[in-house]
């Protein structure tokens, strides 16, 4: 039901712009100068009522006299109804699947309604604007502060995009004076965002808001009370044909606004708005403003940001690489806020890392044995090389290509110790004949010499 909070509330809004004759950009203009815009809720021949706006919020209504009257402008039905689906635009973010499609349905409304209305060409350009937009959307993209994130950061950091959006929107809200609007979104963070770093602000900025609205509709409700009461004393000094006439003109007109009430409740619209409204409606909505406002004042914020304290701490240690003290921050920040959505992620985280880091090491210690195994085969082998290699005979060398000589000269017969032997023998031999010759006389008759 929440998620169609916002639709609902918008539709119901635009369907009483339809329903009624005159709903915004009504004129008064009184003789002095004086403009009031709003819209005529009643008219008599000698007064005009007209509902303006006291704040974007808060609405009063006004009785003047048709002789203080200058001019009366009435806006026409295209007008009126574009006064209401104008400001359906795209922003900074992303916005929820619901309001996409109220946006583009109330837009086609209006151009179906007044096609040769001079906004049907904007509210056309606007249409595909957004279809094209939802588009992305829907494909798991999202848009924060003007720039598109991918499916995987979103999936990522969901809780912590969609909160920031979500608070984005509710300050905006908050600051126009839209207390309804503001509400409707915040129950949208509570949804989808409750564990996000921006629900501390979110919850200031809605006490706020709760507090405003319940003023408001207290406000509201005394100036109802305090209108019938005027209407009585009013009907009191008529006479008779001008009390009934006039009596039938207020009942009318209470008719229609129950109607319109009736129709926004049975939308299932949490958030009454300040106007259209009805004595029950207005004590309906300051009741649920107190009720919120009791149990948001339930909630500990300031145990909130301790723990988003303690979440920063952990990051600043897991990047020193000290998981330890990460875990010890973490568990603190658990103990002031157990719906802290990075408490879990990041103990998650760290345990993914504890794990990468025992894995990082076993791994290192079985490719260091590994290591160590393969160094003692090789040094075995070496040995083992070593051990074949000294009782082995040195293998020949390898074949070398035959290298043509001069043939060598036979040496001479002088050359060898035996010849000089001989030769010492035959020298001897030779001096000894020629010794023994000596004593004996040549042929000739010569006497040899001694």
């Amino acid at each position: 039901m929440l998620k169609q909070t916002r639709l609902l509330y918008f539709s119901t809004a635009l369907a009483a712009v339809l329903l009624t004759t005159r709903v915004l950009a009504d004129t008064v203009i009184l003789k002095g100068g004086e403009r009031i815009d709003g819209k005529i809720l009643s008219e008599t021949d000698t007064e005009i009522t007209i509902q303006y706006n006291v704040t974007a919020s808060i609405k009063d209504d006004r009785t003047v006299k048709k002789t203080d009257v200058e001019k009366v402008e009435k806006a026409a039905p295209d007008i009126e109804a574009w006064a209401i689906v104008k400001d359906f635009k795209l922003g900074e973010d992303s916005l929820d699947p619901a309001t996409y499609a109220h946006y583009i349905t109330a837009l086609k409304g209006f151009v179906a309604q007044f096609p040769e209305s001079a906004s049907a060409a904007p509210a056309k350009a606007t249409i595909e604007a957004i279809e094209a937009e939802k588009k992305r959307v829907d494909a798991g993209e999202f848009k924060f502060d003007g720039k598109w994130l991918s499916k995987e950061e979103v999936q990522k950091e969901r809780v912590q995009v969609l909160g920031n959006s979500y608070l984005r929107q509710l300050k905006k809200y908050a600051a126009a004076g839209r207390a309804q609007d503001a509400m409707v979104t915040f129950e949208q963070l509570e949804k989808v965002a409750v564990g996000s770093a921006a629900y501390p602000d979110a919850v200031e900025i809605a006490r706020r808001t709760l507090i405003a609205l319940k003023g408001a509709s207290d406000a509201a409700l005394a100036r109802l009370k305090a209108q019938m009461d005027e209407e009585k004393r009013t009907l009191e000094k008529l006479n008779d044909f001008q009390k009934m006439q006039t009596k039938n003109e207020l009942e009318s007109l209470r008719k229609r606004t129950a109607a319109n009430v009736d129709a926004i409740e049975r939308s299932g619209v949490k958030w009454m708005p300040l106007s259209p409204a009805t004595e029950k409606s207005l004590v309906g909505l300051s009741s649920k403003a107190s009720s919120e406002l009791s149990r948001i004042n339930g909630l500990d914020v300031d145990k909130m940001r301790q723990s988003l304290k303690e979440v920063d701490k952990a990051k600043v240690a897991v990047a020193a690489g000290d998981f330890a003290a990460a875990e010890a921050a973490y568990a603190k920040a658990g103990q002031f806020w157990n719906n802290n959505e990075q408490v879990q992620r990041g103990i998650t985280a760290i345990t993914v890392a504890r794990k990468a880091e025992a894995d990082k090491m076993a791994a290192d210690k079985i490719a260091a044995a590994a290591a160590a195994e393969a160094a003692k085969i090789a040094l075995e082998d070496e040995l083992k090389k070593n051990a074949l290699t000294a009782v082995k005979p040195t293998p020949a060398p390898a074949p070398v290509a035959a290298v043509e000589e001069e043939p060598k000269k036979e040496a001479s017969f002088f050359s060898k110790p035996a010849a000089w032997v001989i030769l010492a023998v035959l020298i001897a031999f030779g001096a000894l004949i020629r010794k023994a010759l000596h004593k004996f006389k040549d042929p000739s008759g010569n006497i040899l010499d001694q």
